[in-house]
């Protein structure tokens, strides 16, 4: 039986072992290009994944982003075909890259752009409807002390900070070890096999871990029955609207902040409200009439550009998987409108809320 004074050497000697092999291992991948295929099944990881490979200049030139929740997620076809789109529309190369995530709240959308380093000649599209301003405080408040999306730089998303954070935490934001502030985010990481804990838990590896691979999002691909649509509805109204109607102003003042960051520095935002689908129409047609969603909408002016298209007959039933995710069909028609909006801004033509 190993005595005290056996047990700490050899604790030691064990930890120094997986430490040395971590660091070996990252050294000898990122040597080596290996290129590890992946499916990431998890939205904030995959999001990470993509703003590491801005960061690292991954994507040099103009940019088009996409942020949002789910909705904005299943807005547009595949990343290379906009990407393809677009260039036609500019006559240009650009990048497109797609950031939306389920649930993303205001906040993770706000540390999205910071973190994007936007520039002149950028696109931001931001999905703006009544039901991305509902976010409850004490999650937006969860989130900025357990960020689910983080970049690879030490404290990287410590900047910017929203005023609308109590000044408490804020301080225990800054005091946070960086390994506990990312606590879920490292948890998720471990789940999927991506990488060493070794190499999560330290900045100078942390880039191994969000080295380029290659990347399968799943999509819908099959719309629920009429029935269903209604009902889906159903929970929009009764769970949904209740936190926007409580929770707006909190969530208005991310967005704004989010949209300032991306035009103080140089880039065009345009505030997209993305078309649904019929059952849903009455919902939408009463929150403005309440007059609070309106009020909203005024406040964007200063920022960027407002698309209502919510109401765009373009779009049949079956473009949509429920009231307001887009199947392929719907997506396809979606990009093409998109274009047109992205060559009236390289034409220099006033931007259309004609959908």
């Amino acid at each position: 039986m190993l005595g005290p004074l056996k047990v700490t050497p050899l604790a030691v000697a064990l930890f120094t072992c997986v430490a040395l092999s971590g660091w070996l291992g990252g050294y000898f991948r990122s040597a080596l290009g290996l290129e590890l295929s992946r499916i990431f099944v998890d939205d904030s990881t995959y999001v990470s994944n993509r703003l590491v490979s801005v960061r690292n200049g991954g994507f040099a030139g103009p940019k088009v982003v996409v942020v949002g929740g789910s909705v904005a997620r299943e807005s547009t076809p595949p990343d290379g075909r906009m990407k393809q789109l677009i260039a036609d529309a500019y006559g240009k190369d650009v990048n497109f890259l797609n950031l939306g995530s389920s649930n993303q709240s205001t906040l993770s959308s706000l540390v999205i752009v910071q973190s994007l380093g936007l520039g002149p000649g950028d696109v931001l599209l931001m999905q703006y409807s009544f039901k991305k301003l509902d976010t409850p405080a004490a999650l937006i408040r969860h989130e900025y002390l357990d960020p689910p999306i983080v970049n690879s730089g030490p404290g990287g998303f410590r900047r910017g900070t929203p005023a609308s954070i109590h000044f408490g935490d804020r301080l225990v934001n800054e005091l946070l070890p960086d390994v506990l502030l990312h606590r879920s985010f490292i948890s998720n990481f471990l789940e999927l096999r991506s990488c060493h804990l070794v190499d999560l838990l330290m900045h100078e590896q942390r880039q191994f871990c969000f080295r380029e691979m290659p990347v399968v999002r799943h999509h819908y691909e099959q719309p629920l029955s009429p029935s269903e649509k209604i009902d889906y509805v159903s929970v929009i109204r009764y769970s949904v609207l209740p936190n926007f109607l409580q929770f707006h102003q909190i969530n208005q003042q991310l967005i704004l902040q989010a949209a300032a960051n991306a035009a103080d520095s140089g880039a065009t935002v345009l505030f997209v409200n993305p078309p649904v689908d019929e059952p849903e129409y009455a919902l939408q047609r009463e929150v403005d009439a309440q007059g609070i969603f309106p009020r909203l909408v005024g406040e964007l002016a200063e920022h960027g550009h407002y698309l209502d298209w919510r109401f765009d007959d373009s779009y049949e039933s079956g473009m949509f998987r429920d009231s307001q995710h887009m199947l392929e069909s719907g997506k396809e028609v979606f990009a093409m409108k998109l274009v047109d909006q992205f060559q009236m801004l390289q034409s220099g033509k006033e931007i259309s809320n004609e959908s």
